[in-house]
């Protein structure tokens, strides 16, 4: 019989989706986490809506009863976004954890199901890094990528949602926008940790390997008079690793300006339309308040993007490495007759 294929040795799956299959997230526990999320943007979004509507409205010194809502909402909505802060995090921090449980869990097992020699060709600290740093990255990916990107498309549809009734010139703008900083820079992102998580993730497997090399074998390095040599090529190491990160900050620096630099555009466009529905009268104070200072706030999702699509392909990576460990069941027939 051919063994049936787990979360870890389809091959009809990629590594990272079958390493977030071992990670056996509860679809509940996810959307869960994924609700919190939105109500906590969704709080901070409606805040800036009711204040912007409250300060424009004021403006206009109508009765005082006439704002009592609104003063009300504005207090019930700055609680409410922390409460719903707190709930994401421990909602979001519960899957991750359970989920890296789990994936080390399958881990284990895999390993111990494999039947070859890979594991005895490889150093000490290399396994241990990939058993332990690229594990977590793929814990991190839930907090980071997966969790932040759905927030971000339900996010995404509610402002342009409430654009929509107000001005259709500031929709059009507003979904430029969203298109630019949820698309373009986490392109960006993405394609700039690809280009260095892979030395990056070398160079950390080479460090810890050769700590770990040093560290059991002090005592016959020193006999033999190889440790200083040990510890210089440990340096030089180290060195190249922190030289991997360095490449690596600038490109994540110009992707996380193109965000900010979107809400130039969203602003510039609710500004026109502001002044436009202003001039003709088909619009109240409050409304073009809220289109003159909505846009401000409505980029707090799409700003995780950038870090999002980051985590992704540092996740690929991790997944790629735990992939080649773990590699795929045998498919070879069992024998006919049983082992002595």
């Amino acid at each position: 019989m051919t063994p049936a294929p787990t979360a870890l040795n389809d091959p009809a799956r990629s590594d990272l989706r079958r390493a977030v299959r071992a990670l056996e997230i509860p679809r509940a526990r996810l959307l869960a986490a994924v609700l919190a999320a939105c109500a906590t943007l969704g709080s901070a979004f409606a805040l800036a809506a009711v204040s912007a509507y409250l300060v424009t409205r004021a403006w206009t010194m109508p009765p005082v009863l006439d704002l009592t809502v609104a003063v009300v909402m504005v207090r019930a909505l700055g609680v409410s976004r922390g409460v719903f802060r707190w709930l994401e995090r421990m909602l979001t921090h519960d899957v991750a954890l359970r989920g890296v449980v789990s994936l080390r869990t399958n881990l284990f097992s895999a390993l111990a199901a494999r039947t070859d020699d890979t594991l005895t060709r490889l150093r000490r600290g290399d396994l241990l890094s990939r058993l332990g740093d690229d594990a977590q990255e793929l814990g991190d990916h839930v907090i980071t990528a997966l969790v932040p990107g759905l927030v971000a498309a339900v996010m995404g549809v509610v402002v342009l949602a409430t654009f929509a009734p107000l001005s259709p010139a500031a929709t059009a703008a507003m979904l430029a926008a969203l298109l630019l900083a949820s698309v373009l820079a986490p392109l960006a992102s993405h394609r700039a940790a690809r280009l260095s998580e892979q030395a990056v993730l070398t160079t950390r497997a080479e460090v810890s390997a050769q700590s770990l090399e040093i560290l059991d074998d002090a005592t016959s390095l020193r006999v033999d008079g190889r440790l200083e040599a040990a510890l210089t090529q440990l340096h030089a190491r180290q060195a190249a690793h922190d030289a991997a990160i360095d490449r690596a900050a600038l490109p994540a620096a110009v992707a996380a300006a193109a965000v900010p630099l979107t809400l130039i555009l969203a602003v510039t466009g609710s500004l026109l339309a502001a002044g436009a529905v202003w001039l003709d009268g088909s619009a109240s104070a409050g409304q073009v308040g809220i289109l003159l200072l909505l846009p401000l706030s409505s980029f707090e999702a799409a700003t995780a993007l950038p870090a999002a699509a980051a985590q992704h392909a540092r996740s690929q990576a991790a997944a790629q490495r735990l992939g080649q460990l773990v590699g795929r069941a045998p498919t070879s027939p069992a024998p006919t007759d049983p082992a002595p």
